[in-house]
């Protein structure tokens, strides 16, 4: 027999369980306890710092994850302001081109994804913003510099996340934590080996020749799914997976109304500021003709 090996993606904590139990199990056993220091000094020297290690990268992951939303949140309510603004430059003509340039997409679809796409959309803007047929659009200009400052923050919270997740994956996968497991299964399996000589070298004992089971138990062919139940199973994540796909498409479904009604009243707002806007000019152009007629 063989000692079930340690999946070297399963999370570090269970492994740190499965290495306690071999330790208890091990010197637990008179006959055994020998072989427990190893598994303590596994555990004490090398899990416990590992555990350590890894909520550090988790933690890295977690803030990374923050400024990403961050930086979406500010990139969001960006897409607001400047979408009033050069709604109202174009006379609220959505089929203008230096409309429909900068807005492809209704600005709550554009906002939907969290970085990703939008990022990579906005970050053309500056380059358009900035051309001639934008010259005569001074509130729509004027977002420029604010604009840039958002995009580098984003583009930044997007790399350093990047960069977190990658670390994460590499300590799983070719660092320190599969180093971990390939020793934790290089231990189990010599162990395993002083186990199953034991019964024939300790004849004095009368060990039972499944001894080692009890330190290490195999897998057991009843432990796996028959035919039938992956069926069952199937069919049940199946409809689990159709009611959260009707959930999903019910929650856009708000969220697209909300948005649209959002970016109603923002339009409505812009319009409504700059007809303030009007009204004061022309007020300001009204009495300074009054002026000039009383003065003859």
């Amino acid at each position: 027999m063989a000692a079930p090996n340690i999946d070297p993606t399963s999370a570090i904590l269970a492994q740190g369980e499965e290495l306690l139990r071999n330790e208890a199990r091990i010197l637990v056993h008179p006959l055994t306890a020998a072989f427990a220091p190893d598994f303590t000094a596994l555990f004490e020297q090398e899990w416990v710092p590992l555990q350590a290690q890894e909520i550090q990268l988790l933690r890295a992951v977690i803030h990374a994850d923050a400024r990403v939303w961050f930086a979406d949140m500010r990139l969001d309510v960006f897409v607001d302001r400047l979408h009033a603004a050069l709604f109202l430059a174009v006379n609220k003509d959505t089929n203008d081109a230096r409309y429909t340039a900068i807005f492809a997409k209704r600005p709550s679809e554009l906002k939907r994804p969290v970085l990703g796409g939008q990022l990579a959309v906005m970050l053309k803007w500056p380059e358009i913003l900035s051309g001639a047929a934008y010259q005569g659009f001074s509130d729509v200009v004027a977002l420029l510099p604010e604009l840039q400052t958002h995009l580098t923050f984003a583009q930044d919270a997007e790399t350093a996340r990047n960069a977190a997740v990658e670390a994460s994956k590499n300590f799983r996968t070719l660092g320190e934590r599969k180093a971990f497991t390939d020793k934790f299964n290089a231990l189990r399996k010599a162990t395993l080996g002083k186990l199953l000589e034991m019964p024939h070298k300790l004849t004095a004992e009368a060990l039972p020749n499944d001894f080692a089971d009890w330190f290490f138990p195999p897998r057991r062919r009843n432990d796996e799914l028959s035919v039938k139940e992956l069926a069952e199973r199937t069919a049940s994540l199946e409809t689990e997976l159709g009611a959260l796909r009707q959930q999903h498409q019910a929650a856009l479904d708000k969220e697209q109304a909300e948005a649209a009604k959002k970016q109603s009243r923002e339009e409505k707002r812009a319009e409504l500021e700059a007809a303030r806007k009007d009204a004061a000019e022309r007020a300001k152009r009204v009495k300074e003709l009054e002026a000039e007629l009383e003065k003859g």
